[in-house]
């Protein structure tokens, strides 16, 4: 009897960042084979408001924009963000994809999707 007692009183998993960002990730990736990259970047907005320092989200953002809408403008704003926080936290890999896609946005006959 005390073994089910304390199972049934036993702590619950606490739900963390990623359990909440991750709905909104799996909709913006469902969104994008369906094509709607309107649909996915407010997935992804939504994301963003739940984990702003997610900066992973912002990256899918921008190259959504970037590659899918042809709103470099948009994007680059997310880049430029990216890059500032990088600078309190270095990402190597995140900042590489970032100058990447800008430097995309200057040499737009060589762009390809990621």
């Amino acid at each position: 009897i005390m073994k089910l007692i304390s199972k049934f009183f036993r702590r619950k998993k606490s739900i963390g960042q990623d359990d909440l960002v991750r709905p909104y990730c799996i909709r913006a990736k469902q969104a994008i084979l369906h094509q709607d990259l309107t649909k996915a970047i407010a997935y992804l907005n939504c994301g963003i408001k739940v984990a702003p320092d997610r900066l992973s989200l912002y990256l899918q953002r921008a190259q959504i924009l970037q590659y899918g809408m042809d709103n470099c403008s948009r994007a680059l704003e997310d880049y430029r963000y990216i890059l500032k926080e990088l600078e309190s936290k270095p990402d190597q890999d995140l900042a590489s994809k970032c100058k990447q896609a800008m430097r995309d946005m200057m040499d737009p006959g060589h762009v390809e999707m990621r």
